[in-house]
């Protein structure tokens, strides 16, 4: 089983601390990549083991048949022994635990990108904490070198957005 797709996406996963805002405006796409992609996993999975139930559904009808015109009496466990020699449930079940393995690594990396917005968060809420810290220390100037001139322009924009 390949996991390549999962892990193109393991790799996004990484936060650039000194570039949180490109991290933050990525974020919301590749979460809803991740789950979009989980969800079909999950329903990959789904239909083989549909596949391995109906295929032992039929295949245990036939051997109850063949067993009663031959008088003979089989249990269930004999009925799931025979089953589960049989190739064909053999393939299924092989492509059903693979499907299964895969779903569980998209939704591992589905709640990794959840503990990665919070950790974003958390992230932003420091450096912030950071700026403001230096900023009361040293005056002004300090924040705008440490913030950028572009940064610190968005933030006046912000607050002339918000007064009436």
């Amino acid at each position: 089983m390949k996991y390549d797709d999962v892990d193109e996406y393991h790799a996004a996963l990484a936060i650039d601390k000194d570039d949180l805002e490109r991290c933050l405006m990525e974020q919301p796409e590749s979460f809803y990549h991740v789950a979009r992609e989980s969800a079909f996993a999950v329903a990959r999975r789904d239909a083989a083991k549909y596949d391995v139930e109906s295929l032992e559904a039929i295949l245990g009808q036939r051997i109850r048949l063949a067993a009663s015109e031959d008088k003979v009496k089989l249990t269930e466990g004999a009925i799931a022994e025979r089953l589960a020699t049989m190739p064909n449930v053999q393939k299924a079940t092989k492509q059903f635990l693979e499907e299964k393995a895969h779903a569980e690594a998209w939704n591992a990396l589905k709640e990794a990108f959840q503990q990665r917005s919070f950790m974003l968060r958390e992230l932003v809420a420091l450096r912030l904490r950071q700026y403001y810290d230096i900023a009361a220390d040293h005056g002004s100037g300090t924040a705008r070198a440490m913030l950028g001139d572009a940064a610190v322009e968005r933030v006046r924009e912000a607050r002339r957005a918000r007064k009436p």
